[in-house]
């Protein structure tokens, strides 16, 4: 998963912020082997500044102050700027860090930056109205996915469809101007109010929007044996869910379906549950970059719509017919 990082950041940045990321190679030399032996390093250049980033070979991060230390350490050595790159970190880590002034970014869900002059959370990001983006945020899309699926008239608007108002006013204005930027709505002022309006029939709005639209997993892990407990609460995913749906075989790992947020709010919860051996893996688990919407029919399923999106670059011919059956039914 730790070779992985570096690639996860810098899709994140481009995506969120547009920023292109250039990776160097490892770095070691002339760096103390406690700190080889605790770090991963590697360089990279960020908007013409060299930097490097540290990433934990331990299950279990380093505290705040620890990291502070090291990274200044590295910092001195190396020349760079230093970033600290984790799937997981806690609200009260991430506090720390600011408070430290130690860069770090939690791919998918925030990056603190402050010698580049960034400190963004995707949540609070504001986009331009005149912009036009090359992809919606994942709030964003979590937002347009659940009107399909409410199909709701001109009389309503889009700020009420906060899924399970887990998003703040600050985070719907933004998805109202990042969307209607795309074209995919027309606003209209009330007052102090905004309200987003849906002119377009929902086909062609689905067309409009489907370029914008990324796939939701942000990355596969499997789970052991003792995550059984735990499967019952996970929504079914992948080519269990399209199974679900068709004639299609199950496969052979049932496919399950989880938000980031959850693994890095919770970082426990998922690391006990995980197994790098595939063959004695009981499950395989998506990590999603906005929170899975949950059909009803078939209990427990994720929303076809995001399905569609998760699987569409699959190569086989038959997932590829019975996910354009879906999405036609689904429209």
């Amino acid at each position: 998963m730790i070779m992985s990082l570096p690639f996860e950041l810098r899709d994140y940045l481009q995506k969120t912020l547009g920023i292109q990321i250039h990776l160097e190679e490892p770095a070691e030399s002339g760096v103390p082997f406690y700190l080889i032996d605790r770090y991963r390093l590697q360089k990279a250049e960020i908007l013409g500044k060299a930097c490097i980033l540290i990433m934990g070979k331990n299950a279990i991060p380093p505290s705040p102050a620890v990291l502070r230390k090291d990274s200044q350490k590295i910092q001195e050595i190396l020349k760079r700027v230093p970033i600290w790159v984790s799937l997981q970190i806690d609200g009260v880590d991430r506090q720390r860090l600011i408070q430290y002034r130690v860069p770090f970014v939690l791919p998918g869900f925030q990056a603190y930056l402050p010698d580049l002059l960034i400190d963004v959370r995707e949540r609070f990001q504001s986009l331009r109205a005149n912009r036009q983006p090359r992809r919606l945020t994942p709030s964003a899309q979590h937002f347009l996915l659940e009107a399909f699926y409410r199909r709701f008239d001109e009389n309503d608007h889009l700020t009420s469809l906060a899924p399970n108002a887990n998003y703040s006013p600050m985070t719907r204005s933004r998805v109202i101007s990042e969307l209607e930027a795309a074209g995919l709505v027309e606003t209209k002022q009330h007052g102090r109010h905004r309200r987003a309006l849906i002119t377009l029939p929902w086909e062609a709005l689905w067309k409009k929007a489907h370029p914008l639209l990324s796939n939701p997993v942000r990355r596969r892990v499997h789970l052991s044996d003792s995550a059984a407990a735990e499967e019952q609460r996970l929504p079914r995913a992948g080519l269990s869910a399209l199974a679900e749906l068709s004639m299609l075989a199950a496969p052979r790992l049932p496919v399950y379906a989880t938000v980031n947020r959850l693994s890095t709010a919770r970082p426990n919860w998922l690391r006990r549950y995980l197994t790098d051996r595939i063959d004695d893996a009981r499950a395989e688990l998506e990590i999603w970059s906005y929170p899975p919407l949950i059909e009803k029919q078939p209990t427990g399923n994720v929303d076809r719509l995001s399905l569609y999106l998760s699987l569409q670059e699959d190569g086989d011919p038959r997932t590829q017919d019975t996910l354009q059956k879906m999405l036609k039914e689904t429209l």
